[in-house]
């Protein structure tokens, strides 16, 4: 009996069912998703273009967040959670983008991404 519950136990991991990573790793990525999430909804008089149609930050941070709550499983760090929930549309493949309060339109991963590696700067290292 205790091997076979061994080897569902070792399934579900091998599914995503499990988290991958220590627990302190997931708590770090999680610290760092929370911080990109709400730096898109702090993102001043900017607009974010998701398949055509244009929406407040506080908007595009309520729908990256459904995306990650929807992948949680599946997103073990904060790259993964740019890579898979705002990089594009899951829908049409559009990619995301972000109009900045100067007018110039920039992919919503890029703004991102450079958010991540501004907070790893700050962080000191362990």
């Amino acid at each position: 009996m205790r091997h076979l519950f061994l080897a569902a136990l070792a399934v579900a991991f091998c599914l995503g069912f499990i988290p991958r990573g220590s627990a302190a790793e997931v708590a770090s990525s999680q610290v760092e998703i929370e911080h990109l999430l709400a730096f898109v909804k702090n993102l001043e008089n900017a607009r974010f273009i998701r398949n055509g149609t244009e929406y407040s930050a506080a908007e595009a941070e309520k729908h990256l967040r459904a995306k990650w709550q929807k992948l949680r499983s599946k997103i073990t760090t904060a790259e993964a959670f740019v890579e898979q929930c705002a990089t594009r549309s899951s829908m049409s493949g559009e990619v995301y983008q972000i109009r900045l309060s100067d007018g110039t339109r920039r992919p919503a991963a890029e703004l991102i991404f450079a958010e991540l590696a501004r907070l790893r700067a700050q962080s000191p290292s362990p």
